[in-house]
This record gives C-alpha cells, structure tokens and sequence, in this order.
C-alpha cells in the first residue's frame, strides 16, 4: 500500500540531528586566507580528532581499514555563517548505557545550534561578476542545510592518549574549530567523473572498461565528421554524459580570474621571522614547507574584491597557523614585508586593529601624494618653454 501524500509530506519535513565527529584542527585561523577549493595548496594541513558521543575513548575502530586509502572525503558544517540563530539549545544526554567508553553512564550534555531559514534562493558567486543563480546550482555557503564536502589527503593516522584516532590531514580548505559531522574513503573508480578518460592514464581499469565503447565514439565520429545533423549533434551529446562528466554552459563561459599575483617575494625580516617562529608551528617543522604553504596562498589573491580594486597598494594579512603574514603586491609582484607572532592568537583589540588600517592609509595616501609632486616637479624641470 502506498503512503497518503500528506504522510509523505509530513516525513520529508522532518528535523534530523546529526552527532558532530569531532572538531577540525587547521593552518588557517579566520576566512580571509583559506583556500576556496581543497588540494589546490597541498601544504595546508590540519589534524581531526575522533571524540563524539558516549565514545570519549578508543574511537579508533570507527577508522580501522581507512589508513588504506590516500584520500577522503570530509562531509563539514559552515559553522562561520552569519545566519546563526541568536540562541542555542542545550540537551542532556543519559541514554549512553549502550555506547562503548561511556563512562558508566553519566550524564553528558551536547549544544544544538540551529540555523536561520534562507530568505532568498539565489546567490551571486564571486567569479560571475553579479549574475545570480540558485543556491543548490554552485558551491556558495549559504544554502538551506549550510553542509560542505571536500576531498582532503590522508597523510596518517594516529591514536591520541585514550586511542582516540586522529587523522592527520593536508590539502583542506576548512578553517579552524570546523565541525566534521562525516567521513568516507575516497575511491576514485566510484567518484572520479572523468572529462575524458584518456587523460588519466593512471586509472588503467577504468580507462580498459570503456576502451571499446571510446574506438567505437571515435571511429563514427570520424566517419560521420561531415554529417553534422542536429540528430548526430544530440546522439554524441547522450553518449558523452553517459560516460564523462559535463558542467552547465553558464560555468563552461564564466570569465576565468586573471591572476595578478604572479611572484612572492619574502624580505629578510619576514625570512627571520618564520626562522624564529617554526618551532612554535603546531602543523610545520621546516622553513621550507612554511614557505611554499605562503606562496600557494598568496598567489590564490585571498585579498577582497574591494581591497584588490580600492586599496591595492595597502598592506594586507594572513593569519596562518602561528604566522601573521603581512604583504603589500605592487605590479603582480607581493612582498612579505614582516611576519608577526600570532601564537596566542591576535594580540590586538578591534579598536587597535582599526587605528593600524587608518595609519596604513594615511602612509599610502602620503606616499602618493609625494610621488605626484615629484613628478611635476620633474616635468616642470624638463619644461623647454620656462
């Protein structure tokens, strides 16, 4: 018998509430910084530890046979969102009797936080220069259920002092304090959607599956290469999103983001800085890997619409694990003019913060100021008529 659509419709409404893993340890301390997508800065690296529930101890068996796999996918709350309800709910927890490690069932408690209901349906991504989409068609936060999802690198796993697993992790674009609500093995043959096979000569299996089917697309489309019907059109095009992956044209023809970062340059101050504060690094042991982790951010341009275009020649920073990075980029060039200690957090007061950008304006304003008046000067020199 099949269900009244008023049941249907009342299940599909329902509340679920997911049990968060365990919270994200990572490199980038705030938004500004943090890497759109996950792999593209390899050296971006962050620590997970498994502590949910009544399993305060030995969640080590949850990961047994993951320590296989060189990637995984982490399924993640954007818990920076501004649309946080004001309030949060807190709910005591007794019923642990049947959970391993649960300290002889006393009472725990978890925070419920809920989120505020979108308003509106559509987003305006960065790289679409104003269009609007919907919410569900790209990769904005905000979103009905605000859940992002992304392929990290498994470089190990370790137990900590209660053999609760700590996966140790690189190539992420989530900030710190993220709340991991899953985690699945990455298996390329089921979640890789190839463009086109031949170019991942590595999937040997994958690419020998679809081999006959691929001579045979190629031979009729060189046999049939002046029939271009739109019958022909449409059978290639069903062909082709059987077996590789295909995006929306809108994306296809969006305008790809020059990058006006091309060097990084590090002066000698900033150099000594990272020298001093690598043995403070919770993720680095070696200058080396600092270094390449700060130019892969910085040639990413983590620098606002409004600053690139407003204030360019203005010093901006990167909070990065220990590190505040502070850089200014003068013709696609960015120099790390100094590093500050941030390992007790920032050690500045909103108020302070402020009055440091005012006193960098100013700098920047009367730094362009002399150099206009120098160049009339110099043009009224080199004047013949005077």
């Amino acid at each position: 018998m099949s269900s009244s659509p008023s049941a249907t419709s009342s299940a599909i409404r329902k509340f679920f509430q997911f049990e968060v893993l365990g919270i994200l340890e990572s490199v980038f301390k705030q938004k500004t910084g943090c890497p759109r997508q996950s792999l593209i800065v390899p050296k971006a690296r962050g620590r997970l530890a498994l502590k949910f529930g009544g399993f305060t101890n030995n969640t080590q068996h949850f990961v047994e046979g993951l320590e296989g796999f060189s990637h995984v996918w982490l399924f993640w709350i954007f818990h920076q969102n501004n649309n946080l309800a004001e309030e949060t709910t807190i709910i005591a927890n007794t019923d642990t009797s049947s959970m391993e490690g649960n300290n002889n069932g006393m009472m725990s408690s978890s925070e419920v936080i809920k989120f505020k209901m979108m308003e509106k349906a559509k987003v305006r991504p960065p790289r679409l220069d104003g269009k609007k989409i919907g919410a569900l068609s790209c990769r904005s936060p905000y979103r009905p259920n605000p859940m992002g999802m992304s392929v990290v690198k498994l470089d190990k796993i370790t137990r900590d002092e209660n053999n609760n697993a700590v996966l140790h992790l690189s190539g992420i674009d989530l900030v710190d304090q993220t709340p991991i609500i899953d985690i699945k093995p990455y298996i390329p043959e089921y979640d890789m959607v190839l463009q086109d096979p031949l170019s991942f000569p590595i999937l040997k299996d994958l690419i020998m599956t679809y081999s006959d089917e691929i001579k045979k697309r190629k031979l009729e489309k060189e046999t049939t290469e002046e029939q271009n019907t739109a019958s022909s059109s449409s059978q290639e095009d069903s062909t082709q999103c059987k077996y590789f992956a295909k995006i929306a044209d809108w994306m296809e023809n969006m305008p790809r983001k020059q990058r006006e970062i091309t060097q990084v340059h590090f002066s000698e101050k900033s150099l000594q800085m990272i020298d001093t504060l690598i043995g403070k690094s919770t993720f680095y042991d070696n200058v080396d890997d600092a270094k390449e982790l700060f130019e892969d951010l910085i040639k990413l341009d983590p620098r606002s619409k409004y600053r690139r275009e407003k204030c360019q020649d203005e010093l901006f920073g990167i909070h990065v694990d220990v590190f505040n990075l502070l850089c200014r980029v003068t013709d696609n060039v960015c120099t790390v003019e100094d590093i500050e200690d941030w390992s007790q957090g920032c050690p500045y007061s909103k108020e302070e913060l402020k009055e440091r950008t005012r006193q960098e304006r100013n700098a920047v304003k009367e730094k362009k100021k002399k150099h206009k008046q120098s160049q009339e000067n110099s043009e009224s020199d080199n004047d013949p008529t005077e």
